[in-house]
């Protein structure tokens, strides 16, 4: 593969590698852009090494490059790899044309380049950039694109300098017969980098850039349909959430970090919603039990309103932001009486709540869920009672049990269930003993695991929990629960859901995570309707503390804002914040009238009868303050100003008066004396000197003077500047004297 060295002018005059650096790292974060939003390494790998190659040319002043015929062959190849990923892989064409353009700058970093070259690399970095935008939103693919704009920025304006020196080398006055040599355009003109300025500028481009991006993404948010819903509306009905429930085939239990949901909680009124032991939100509703698995029946079939709406009462507003992975399962606390959902949302008959999915992008569901707040009051449970009626009388869960679980059971419960059958009229109060005697059982004698021995495939997953195992997760808790119940004729049902716990409460939001996924029992009685008996032990839901888990669970909790509030940007949220931003400017409104009338009245009293006032006093004190500190930035302001107007008067002093030694070096080189760039001024001075055998003190004393005005920022005597140019005058007659 050959090398080239960069020429002379590449080197001294236009700071080509100055801008290949920035280039090459612009092309490698494109193709790493890609690579994460694709989430494959191939592309990411050879793009890396193509980049690595060329910067170790530059940084030894060399280009790396191929033949054009070469390059055209790679060209084509690559065209050949598009068709084929498209029409015979059945690649995503977004996808296949991310690698189309990988390969073909990978086919531009190996030929010879030239500033049209450098253009089309800077495109080509630019249109993966958007094609990688369109394929992933997470936050990592945001903070790439943000580095990605900054460096693209920054390497244009370098590209626009580098061109204006390269028709500087290349220019030609018309009293020259060609440009200059490198050497004599390095002597004669001060090409110092502009370093500073670069940076300062792209600043102001990243602003301008960052405040348009966020005025559009506010201003143009996705658009929603939003629709209500109450029990008995609707008619779409999917599965979804775990359509059985297996227990004993999986033996260890991972609990994931991931947020499946943020969930705002308040009351209808404005007031707080503050539970004492956690919130439970029911999803998937399971009544049929058979060979270790559980079942639903009649889970399609919509559940019929009451002939009456639903009296008032307190209610409790939850604004679900829910991972769309969860759909179609809509969760929410128990009685819910209305929700509002983008979408169609249905009740079915079973006390379930799903939700079609909706064509809006992005990977949050919202929903606004409105439930009744406990303890309920005697018309809600009326009501209550009718819509269960109207949706049919709860039958008895059908559950396969075995002798001695039922033996347990009546052994657990032999007291209450004699008064059951002495005390009929007592049966929904006993029936709830009942199961929490049990829950309570089981929560004392039975260990919470994660991890479990395998059982036979022939044995009874709630007979191996109980009898043999006796550990298990809240599945087994659950399940046993609802099959002790069921065998001593109680109308129960196994749920499924999340259980929230108060101490992932952030300000109203609660955060759940899908280690909060959750398993109960819910027994039905006419008089309370479903109420929850959980038998799970509560040090068993415990989440892990220690700052790793922390870090873990803050990352977390990041990636699903980002998804919430950024990439699933919508109407809702737009309107959310317009009323907050209203909101904030009315209170404003209203403080500031308020504080206007204060100040008003306090003026009136201060000139009817000279009191001072409290409100006057802090109305002076506010204005000193103001006065105080606007005088403050005045004089920082005007002592700066006098300190740069200093500066440019000593730097523009000590240009004006080093003409004499222009006029020294113009009369050595017009003598014979050749000046080689790599010397310093008094070098120099030392070899003319002995070349042209001139005193060597006067030409020191002279460059000495030159280096004391130049750098040194002294200010020069009118004698001293006399002195130095009858000294070159003096020079001038002793060279022309000699002809």
């Amino acid at each position: 593969m050959p090398l080239r060295s960069f020429t002379t002018a590449e080197v001294v005059l236009t700071g080509r590698r100055r801008f290949e650096y920035p280039l090459m790292i612009l092309v490698w974060l494109g193709v790493l852009s890609f690579s994460v939003a694709e989430g494959t390494w191939f592309y990411f790998l050879a793009g890396t090494a193509a980049v690595g190659v060329n910067l170790w040319a530059v940084r030894r002043r060399k280009e790396v490059y191929v033949g054009r015929l070469l390059v055209n062959v790679a060209v084509c190849l690559a065209t050949l790899i598009l068709l084929l990923e498209v029409f015979s892989i059945g690649l995503s064409p977004l996808v296949a044309l991310g690698h189309y353009l990988i390969l073909i700058q990978l086919c531009k970093l190996f030929e010879r380049k030239s500033n049209r070259d450098y253009v089309q690399l800077l495109v080509l970095s630019l249109l993966l950039l958007v094609a990688s935008s369109l394929i992933s939103a997470n936050y990592v693919s945001a903070i790439l694109m943000l580095t990605h704009l900054a460096l693209a920025s920054y390497t244009t304006m370098v590209f626009t300098l580098k061109r204006s020196l390269d028709a500087a080398a290349e220019a030609t006055l018309a009293s020259e017969t060609g440009p200059l040599a490198p050497q004599r355009v390095a002597w004669n003109v001060i090409r110092a980098w502009p370093g500073r300025a670069l940076r300062r500028r792209l600043g102001h481009v990243m602003i301008g850039i960052l405040a348009g991006g966020v005025v559009m993404f506010l201003v143009t948010p996705r658009t929603s349909a939003q629709r209500q819903a109450g029990p008995g509306q609707g008619g779409w009905s999917v599965s979804g959430f775990g359509e059985v429930i297996r227990l004993g085939e999986v033996s260890e239990i991972y609990l994931s970090d991931a947020v499946a949901m943020r969930v705002r909680m308040q009351m209808d009124d404005g007031s707080d919603f503050v539970p004492k032991s956690g919130v439970y939100l029911r999803g998937k509703i399971f009544d049929r039990y058979s060979r270790s698995r559980w079942l639903k029946s009649g889970d399609g079939e919509p559940r019929r309103s009451p002939a009456v709406g639903p009296p008032g009462g307190a209610r409790v507003v939850q604004q679900v932001s829910m991972s769309r992975s969860l759909q179609p399962t809509v969760f929410a606390m128990h009685p819910l009486v209305l929700i509002k959902a983008d979408g169609r949302v249905r009740f079915l008959a079973n006390g379930e709540i799903v939700s079609s999915p909706t064509i809006q992008s992005g990977n949050i569901v919202r929903y606004t869920a409105f439930s009744w707040a406990r303890p309920l009051t005697e018309q809600q449970l009326r009501y209550l009672r009718q819509a269960q009626l109207a949706a049919g009388e709860p039958a008895m869960a059908t559950v396969e049990t075995t002798p001695r679980l039922r033996q347990l059971a009546r052994d657990l419960c032999e007291d209450l269930l004699d008064k059951r059958r002495r005390n009929p009229a007592r049966r929904d109060e006993l029936d709830i003993a009942i199961a929490r005697r049990i829950a309570d059982h089981l929560r004392r004698r039975y260990e919470y695991s994660l991890r479990l021995k395998p059982k036979k495939p022939d044995d009874d997953a709630n007979d191996y929990f109980l009898f043999d195992m006796k550990r298990g997760h809240c599945e087994y808790f659950a399940s046993a629960l609802t099959a002790m119940c069921s065998s001593l004729d109680i109308r129960v049902r196994w749920v499924a859901g999340f259980h929230v716990d108060p101490s992932s409460r952030r300000g109203d939001t609660y955060v759940v995570r899908q280690r909060d996924a959750h398993a109960w029992t819910e027994v039905y009685t006419p008089s309370t309707d479903w109420v929850i008996v959980d038998a799970t032990p509560s040090g068993g839901r415990g989440a892990e503390s220690s700052t790793w888990s922390w870090w873990r669970d803050f990352w977390k909790n990041l990636e699903f804002l980002w998804d919430e509030n950024v990439a699933g940007y919508d109407s809702t949220i737009q309107r959310r914040l317009l009323d907050g931003v209203v909101g904030f400017f009315r209170s404003s409104w209203r403080v500031v009238a308020d504080t206007a009338r204060a100040i008003r009245r306090s003026m009136v009293n201060f000139l009817a009868s000279g009191d001072v006032d409290r409100v006057m006093v802090r109305f002076m004190a506010g204005i000193g303050a103001l006065g105080g500190l606007i005088g403050g930035i005045l004089l920082i302001r005007l002592a700066r100003r006098h300190v740069r107007r200093r500066r440019r008067s000593n730097a523009g002093l000590a240009l004006e008066h080093i003409r004499f030694v222009r006029r020294l070096f113009a009369l050595l080189e017009a003598h014979g004396y050749r000046i080689v760039p790599a010397q310093t001024p008094m070098e120099a001075a030392g070899a003319a000197a002995k070349t042209l055998n001139l005193p060597k003190d006067t030409l020191a004393s002279l460059v000495e003077l030159y280096y004391r005005l130049r750098w040194g920022r002294c200010r020069p005597e009118q004698s001293q500047i006399h002195g130095a140019e009858q000294q070159v005058a003096d020079l001038a007659k002793t060279l022309t004297g000699r002809k």
